[in-house]
């Protein structure tokens, strides 16, 4: 019987369970790992302290230490999914892994998760079939659909002004702003821009801040209730660049535009509440952002529907915890 699990990641992820358990932030932000808490499950985090790095051995001998005290491992990233699970491969390590798979381009992730892990979540299709190739098959091999944790997003009925990136990792921001260029369509961006890029900025283009988290919650929800439309432009990886952003629009009902990539899933095209461009067009990319932002009132409330209706139905808090018990229920 599973009842006491550790979830690891990459960051520093106990400051990010401190917000979560204060109401400051939804829980999704650790794959919804909070919320079983809520179905009885005791759940801590080990993350990395500021300034340490993953790789370092004080972290990783500290999380195979604090691992062993557990009934079961849920590990987020691929330095500690490959340690653990070399470790449980050899015999060194007994408790149960089960490991989210963003992306499984890598050898070693490949190697080491079939030796060792317990139970894979793959995060899109394309790790699926790199895994499947890879020997590690249903049951053992789930698929784990992202989403919001839609309790704390209520999307406003109010006028909206600007189309809305949001995200730093890995963005096309360069692509994103030649759009915007391209069509005169005011952009606001919460992210960090390369500084060349920053000091060229047509007017119509304004950047918040060098990161989502730097901005309150309160402020972000704003934001997205201001847009008329959300892009997620990023440079076509296999990695899922902009899921977070994806999910949080769609629950705040939100248009979207989104690149082409085997990262995210996701396609607003055929789900009716958006478009797909192909990676690094500017002209595709300005081309849907004046389409949308220019469509009908009527054109963007049946998106908005959609896309809420998207985010209820299956990319949802959830839904994810759902997929998480049934993982550890099956260690």
């Amino acid at each position: 019987m599973i009842s006491r699990v550790l979830y690891t990641g990459r960051f520093d992820v106990a400051s990010v369970d401190a917000r979560c358990r204060q109401g400051l932030n939804p829980s999704h932000h650790l794959h919804a790992v909070p919320e079983l808490r809520k179905r009885g499950y005791v759940v801590d985090v080990y993350g990395t302290p500021p300034g340490q790095a993953t790789s370092g051995m004080a972290f990783q001998m500290g999380l195979f230490k604090a691992a062993q005290r557990y009934d079961a491992v849920i590990a987020h990233s691929l330095v500690e999914i490959n340690a653990l699970a070399a470790l449980r491969a050899a015999g060194l390590f007994r408790t149960p892994i089960v490991a989210f798979v963003h992306s499984a381009e890598g050898r070693s992730v490949q190697r080491y998760t079939a030796r060792g892990v317990d139970r894979v979540l793959a995060m899109n299709s394309r790790a699926m079939d790199v895994l499947e190739a890879a020997g590690i098959r249903p049951p053992r091999l789930q698929r784990f659909d992202f989403g919001a944790e839609l309790s704390f997003y209520d999307p406003k009925d109010q006028p909206t002004e600007f189309v809305l990136s949001v995200g730093v990792s890995e963005r096309d921001h360069a692509c994103l702003v030649e759009a915007s260029r391209i069509s005169g369509i005011p952009v606001v961006i919460v992210g960090k821009l390369p500084q060349e890029l920053q000091a060229q900025l047509p007017p119509q283009v304004q950047v918040l801040s060098q990161g989502n988290y730097d901005l309150s919650f309160e402020r972000l929800l704003d934001l997205y209730n201001r847009a008329r439309v959300v892009v997620v432009s990023h440079f076509g990886t296999a990695h899922p660049i902009g899921l977070n952003a994806m999910v949080e629009a769609m629950a705040m009902a939100k248009p979207i535009v989104l690149t082409r990539g085997a990262g995210i899933d996701i396609n607003p095209e055929a789900g009716g509440f958006g478009r797909l461009v192909p990676p690094r067009d500017s002209q595709a990319l300005a081309s849907a952002m004046t389409d949308m932002f220019h469509a009908p009132d009527a054109s963007l409330r049946a998106w908005s529907t959609q896309a809420r209706a998207a985010a209820m139905g299956t990319y949802n808090s959830t839904r994810m915890a759902d997929t998480l018990v049934a993982a550890l229920n099956a260690l």
